[in-house]
């Protein structure tokens, strides 16, 4: 589950608040598939997750790398644990806290610059701006650092059906008018972090100062002689930073859904607040599945566990029903090859399957090689029909080892596109 996000409607400077944001946005949406709340309503969101606020925070946006990197010191006396996302370093006897953000930039303006505070909304319900115009800002945060031309960090607008439902994602590229668009988990986080106490509710339109320095910079970011970037697609047009580059880790709520949910009337503002939600998937200080967990599920957007060739490969996320946060395609005619590695976890036996979108322009004849280990000079073949079925292509039950790999070579001359999405492995008696 992907929390709901924000809409739009087109202004020709910054997206600030007036009587609530005006929106900068002219991505399109439909307004009646937000997954919470109504039209006349937006949830309100609670933060369970595990960080606490930063004491002496500070951002750095890169505008070439979609990166929001915030780094700040934990308090006196906090004794959490820190999840597997966020990285410590000692600094002159205190722990600076490090998380980095997937985020869009603008497409036509950046205004890049150094903010020293932030206006910071924690709530924005489904209100008129100044001109009439209703925005769904889905009740997430807006902070806004350029008070001038209103830019701001806020959630995301890009929505569509998937596997779970109707969830709102963030596209990371440029493709906004000059904000940052962030997850909407991610924006409760970052709110949380600066200090809005994004654990408890809050009326709408209240707002509250920052001090908080926000460096926006045209360049790549980087951290002890290493360029920055995070585990997170990116759209076309955003270019990954190449030779010596720290990747961070990142999480979305469809793994951790007790981290930020929908405030529930009657339910105690506590740590527990969010425990209605199904249970966290994976291991908070890991950001991997428990040991000896009963599936183990990895998409193509994990970070190293898909390498691609030929092609050239699309990612995409035009039909809905995927996994995460996208797919790849080959289009038909193309050749090229998809390979997963499977994880060192996944050892015994399992039953393995593919995930697809099925549609009607998909390639008929998919072939699946699962390669159960190292060096298996015969791995078992599957050919599927990505144009049928509902989802799931069943590789079988097989016996995996250390070096297993999921190959999916595509021939030229196919006669459809070959989807790539994720791998599921349910162990087997």
């Amino acid at each position: 589950m992907t929390l709901a996000a924000l809409g739009a409607s087109a202004l020709l400077v910054g997206c600030g608040p007036t009587m609530g944001p005006a929106s900068d946005e002219a991505d399109s949406f439909d307004i009646s598939e937000l997954r919470w709340g109504s039209n006349s309503d937006s949830n309100k969101w609670i933060y369970n997750g595990m960080l606490p606020a930063l004491v002496e925070p500070s951002i750095v946006v890169s505008i070439a790398g979609h990166t929001a990197r915030v780094s700040g010191y934990l308090p006196t006396g906090f004794t959490g644990r820190l999840p597997f996302y966020a990285t410590a370093a000692d600094d002159r006897g205190r722990t600076r806290v490090t998380v980095v953000y997937p985020i869009a930039t603008g497409a036509t303006t950046n205004a890049p610059g150094m903010y020293p505070d932030i206006r910071g909304l924690p709530y924005l319900p489904y209100a008129p701006n100044s001109r009439g115009e209703y925005i769904p800002w889905g009740g997430f945060p807006f902070l806004e650092y350029n008070h001038r031309r209103g830019i701001a960090f806020h959630g995301p607008i890009t929505h569509g059906t998937t596997a779970t439902g109707v969830e709102w994602l963030l596209k990371r590229g440029p493709v906004s008018h000059g904000c940052n668009r962030m997850q909407g988990e991610h924006v409760v986080e970052l709110a949380h972090l600066l200090g809005l106490q994004m654990n408890t509710t809050h009326a709408a339109f209240t707002s509250r100062s920052i001090r908080v320095d926000v460096n926006v910079i045209e360049g790549y970011d980087s951290v002890g002689g290493q360029l920055v970037d995070v585990n997170y697609p990116r759209t076309a047009g955003a270019v990954a930073p190449q030779g010596n580059v720290r990747m961070f880790r990142t999480w979305w709520s469809s793994d951790f859904p007790r981290w930020v949910c929908a405030h529930k009337t009657g339910r105690a503002l506590d740590a527990n607040h969010c425990a209605y939600e199904p249970s966290n998937r994976l291991d908070a200080l890991t950001g991997e599945e428990p040991a000896n967990a009963p599936t183990v599920m990895i998409d193509n957007a994990t970070m190293g566990v898909l390498a691609t060739s030929g092609g050239p490969w699309e990612i995409s996320s035009a039909r809905p029903g995927y996994v995460g946060v996208n797919y790849v395609a080959l289009a038909a005619g193309r050749a090229g090859e998809a390979v997963f590695t499977v994880p060192a976890r996944v050892n015994g036996r399992y039953r393995v399957l593919a995930r697809y979108i099925a549609h009607s322009n998909r390639n008929t004849a998919v072939r699946y090689e699962v390669s159960r280990r190292a060096g298996d000079s015969s791995p078992a073949v599957v050919l599927f029909d990505q144009r049928t079925g509902d989802g799931w292509a069943d590789l079988g039950v097989r016996e995996l080892g250390a070096g297993a790999t999921v190959k999916i070579p595509v021939a030229a001359g196919s006669n459809g596109y070959t989807i790539v999405d994720a791998l599921r492995f349910d162990r087997a008696q």
